[in-house]
């Protein structure tokens, strides 16, 4: 989203996060970023595992698998909506450290902290804690 702009004119920026970034050096040892990228070069092959929408997909299909899983053979509306407003500190791969999903009933968000983050010599550097959202 910054190249067409010019990313030298991008520095300074200051942004949020809440996922890791497949295409970030820093996590290129990281089993969560090593099994995303795994996942999209066998389901996805021909799409770029560093576009959002792809990750999104991916974080969205494990929160559903982990409801289904929990559900069982209960796979009632009232069943499904029981417990997916009632997530409580779920670990998704691919979010950052600290950042995990919970869901109320008068809550439906899934991630309510983020990482504040600077973009300094062609790259997103994080900074300071994690923000509630809320």
């Amino acid at each position: 989203m910054l190249k067409p702009a010019g990313l030298e004119q991008s520095e300074g920026l200051i942004s949020t996060a809440y996922s890791k970034d497949p295409a970030d050096r820093r996590w290129e040892n990281d089993d969560d970023v090593r099994g995303y990228l795994a996942w999209a070069k066998e389901y996805l092959p021909q799409k770029d595992p560093n576009s959002d929408s792809i990750l999104v997909g991916y974080l969205a299909s494990y929160l559903m698998a982990h409801v289904l899983e929990k559900a069982g053979s209960t796979l009632t509306h009232e069943n499904l909506l029981e417990i997916s407003s009632h997530l409580t500190q779920v670990k998704v791969p691919m979010l950052l450290p600290g950042i995990t999903v919970t869901t109320t009933p008068d809550n439906y968000s899934v991630i309510n902290k983020f990482q504040l983050q600077k973009f300094e010599s062609g790259r997103w550097v994080p900074f300071g804690d994690l923000v509630s959202g809320e």
